[in-house]
Parts: C-alpha cells; structure tokens; sequence
C-alpha cells in the first residue's frame, strides 16, 4: 500500500566528494545542512554573518562578500550598551565598536577567500517578506529587536525577487566563474506572517526562483520544500513547534541530499568519516581501559587513512 507521494522529476548535472569545497547561505535550514556536511567531515562554511530569510538581505550579504565591502565604523548602530547592524546577525553584536568592526571585516576577508574557492553555493530563500527602514527606505537582515515604528513589512513582488537571485548570480560568477550554484526554498514555515500568508511568500519566492532557474540552465534546484511539505507530510516529521523539521526529518532530507549529489565511492568515504566524527566526539567512562586505548588506536588509524587519502581537507 502506498501511503505516500514520492518527489520525483528532479535531477542534477552536478556532484558533491571530498575534493569539493561548499559554502551555504540563507536561512537556518542552510545551517542544517552544513551541520552535516561538517560531521561527515566536508569542508563547508555555513552563513558566515549568521542566518538570512529574504533574497534581498541574503545578495546583499554576499556582495559584501565578494566585492570585499569593508564596513565603516559609523555604519554601526548603538542601543544602550551595544553596537549592531541592520545587515548583520544579532550575534555580531560588541559593545566596543572598533572591535566589532574590525571582527566583521575580518570576516568578510576570510568569507570572501571561501566564496572565490568554492566549488559550490548553496543558497536557501526562507521568506518573500521583509522589513524596510523608513528613515533610509533600507531593507534589513535583522530589526535587532528596535521598535517596530521605525520599520514598514512588505511583501516582495516577484520581479524584485527575481532582480535579488539575478544580482546573486552575477555577482558569485564574476568572482567565481567555475561555481556551481543549488538553490533550494526553506520547508520551514513563518508562522508570524500567518500561515496563510506564509504561503503567499513561499509560493513568490517558487515562482521567482523557477523563473529564474528557466533562463540559467547551470543553477539547480533541490526540492527541499516539497519534500517536507508534499512527501513527508505529517505532524511527526516536524519539531514541537510544529514549524521546523525535526531531526527525522532533517536526515531524511539529507538522504535525498547525499543520494542526489554523492556517488557510491564518496558515501563510502562519508561512513569512514562521520565513524571518525563520532569518535572524536566521545566521551570515554574509563579513559585509561584497554578497551578505550583500543578505540582510539582504531580511531587514529581511520583518521590516518582518511587524511592520506585528502591530504587538503583542513577538518583535522
């Protein structure tokens, strides 16, 4: 009996191994992914000025990125003892403003240098609406929770959708013309914005980002959304705030992930890799056992194995 609808009709030109070097933006589901990518021991860099729901804020971050646009220290804003940005995370929040930008800069140094390395981006739209500035007309990441006065919601329209994944794009392809990009919309619902305004969003944010993946046939799609929302479809595969994806579904997710992008030799590599992860991640009873010492003699020689074998992974 058939209890489901599979998401089928999908596939990819591209692949994923050990030689690839991945960076994902976007929403919190991006930071799903790369949580595991990094414990099957990938090397991945994950939103490297915290998460971002909307295209505009997500493009803009990454111009930054690419075109190395340091942040000016008057840039910053202050409320009581902190300093903040309306394009950054609430976690790149310093009380000393010197310091934090001098962090931020340095930051998008570092990012700038794995965005021109990266071999793929991966990039997830989790919301159509955004929050504008009025003083400046300026749509922002983060309202840094500011009283809502200063700020006016707004929907956006398909066109600007499509105009915010288009500038993305050029801009990763000037500085990386061998990137390969994988787009993806957040399963994750924003139940704030009503449930049913919700759908009005994500249904903006499908049909700029299909539109746009007709006219640039080197993008690809991964159907995230739809196989939470339409092949999965149950209460139980989300979290106890009935909104994200719980762990279950997360890794059945990532199984279509690993299925669709690695082949057969790199899921192998993946299996020696996540047993070393979970090694190096446990914590012995008795430490000074014969037993432990046999672990992690056992452990030592799959790390030396496996770092033979990639050399240039930097996850030691």
């Amino acid at each position: 009996m058939k209890l489901s609808t599979k998401i089928e009709g999908y596939n990819s030109n591209t692949s994923i191994d050990y030689h690839s070097k991945l960076m994902l933006v976007g929403s919190c589901f991006s930071d799903s992914i790369a949580d595991k990518l990094s414990s099957h021991l990938f090397e991945v860099s994950s939103n490297p000025f915290g998460i971002s729901y909307n295209p505009v804020s997500i493009s803009n971050l990454i111009s930054a990125i690419a075109n190395q646009k340091y942040f000016e220290e008057d840039e910053f804003i202050q409320d009581k003892d902190l300093w903040f940005h309306y394009d950054l995370h609430s976690s790149f929040s310093e009380i000393d403003r010197s310091k934090l930008a001098n962090a931020v800069n340095a930051k998008i140094q570092q990012a700038h240098q794995q965005l021109k390395e990266a071999s793929h981006l991966f990039v997830t739209l989790g919301t159509a609406f955004v929050y504008e500035l009025i003083a400046s007309q300026q749509i922002v990441a983060n309202c840094h929770k500011q009283n809502a006065n200063l700020f006016e919601k707004k929907l956006l329209s398909t066109t600007e959708i499509y105009g915010s994944i288009e500038q993305l794009f050029q801009t990763v392809k000037a500085l990386n013309p061998q990137l390969q990009l994988i787009f993806t919309i957040s399963p994750v619902r924003h139940q704030k914005d009503g449930l049913i305004e919700n759908n009005r969003s994500k249904a903006h944010l499908r049909t700029a980002l299909f539109e746009f993946l007709d006219s640039h046939q080197d993008c690809e799609y991964f159907p995230s959304y739809e196989i939470l929302l339409d092949e999965l479809r149950d209460y139980r595969f989300y979290d106890r705030d009935l909104l994200h994806p719980n762990s279950l579904a997360i890794d059945l997710i990532w199984e279509r992930f690993v299925n669709l992008y690695m082949n057969d030799s790199c899921k192998a590599d993946m299996k020696t890799a996540l047993s070393i992860f979970k090694s190096e991640s446990h914590i012995a009873f008795q430490p000074e056992s014969q037993e432990h010492r046999e672990f992690l003699k056992k452990n030592d020689q799959r790390k030396t194995e496996f770092y033979n074998k990639y050399p240039h992974l930097n996850v030691r």
